[in-house]
């Protein structure tokens, strides 16, 4: 039996706008392969790579489009879905339409559009015959399109996500700046040499890790 022990890099997003808290699992296996997971509001999302590159997966991820990210976690996800209560309305410009170009008679253009008026989409939508009649055979090209608000919702999750890890690097970044500046003030044996007051140091350096850690 082999058993294998890896580091898990939780962060946990919080008081977001119009978004439940998030929770974000950054896994780096090897070289250039990492995993994660986002989870929000009972939904969960997951992803490997096996390529990366040298970046860690926290860069890997930060680096590329929302669009590039979803089509790994949510493949079957797309960005705009079938706009059902608009039917009716592309229905009828499409009446109007063939009617002034003459493609319709006027007897025909009444009676289809005074059954679509009182059709909803749905009922439009599942009479085939009516349906072939306006937009031709192939007639669910014509369908309409709205944003899908799943693609958004994920979408706006990843947003934050992003700027989660920016500000995780920024602190990072941070804290090797004052780990230099320390490191700077060590003389060779080994005693810190102030430029300024002690207390007055001490303070700058704690004003700097409250902002870290907000």
């Amino acid at each position: 039996m082999k058993v294998t022990t890896e580091t898990v890099q939780k962060i946990t997003i919080a008081d977001l706008d119009r978004l439940d808290p998030v929770a974000l699992y950054l896994e780096d296996q090897g070289p250039g392969k990492g995993k994660v997971i986002i989870t929000c509001y009972g939904s969960s999302w997951t992803a490997f790579w096996g390529s990366m590159g040298d970046r860690p997966v926290a860069e890997f991820i930060k680096s590329c489009s929302n669009s590039y990210l979803i089509g790994k976690l949510d493949p079957q996800l797309k960005d705009e879905v079938d706009d059902i209560a608009g039917l009716t309305t592309a229905a009828k410009k499409e009446i109007i339409k063939n009617r002034k170009s003459k493609d319709l008679r006027d007897s025909d253009a009444r009676e289809w559009f005074d059954t679509v008026c009182i059709c909803a989409g749905e009922d439009l939508l599942n009479d085939r015959e009516l349906m072939s009649r306006i937009f031709g055979d192939e007639y669910w090209h014509s369908i309409p399109k709205k944003p899908n608000p799943d693609y958004d919702y994920l979408s706006r999750i990843l947003d934050a996500v992003k700027a989660a890890i920016s500000t995780k690097t920024t602190a990072k970044s941070d804290l090797i700046a004052i780990a230099d500046e320390m490191d700077k003030r060590v003389d060779t044996d080994g005693l810190m040499t102030l430029e300024e007051p002690f207390p007055v140091l001490v303070k700058r350096w704690a004003v700097k890790l409250r902002k870290l850690d907000r």
